[in-house]
């Protein structure tokens, strides 16, 4: 959910970990109302 959830491809899978690339992230804040257990928290 959380990687789909973003517009422009800011967060891939790394293992069990997602990762924001900051540069590519707009801060949209999509990922934040998506992604489960308060897993992203915008800045």
């Amino acid at each position: 959910a959380c990687v789909d959830s973003c517009p422009v491809d800011a967060i891939s899978e790394q293992g069990e970990k997602h990762v924001i690339d900051a540069a590519t992230c707009t801060d949209c804040g999509a990922c934040v109302d998506t992604c489960p257990v308060d897993a992203i928290e915008a800045p």
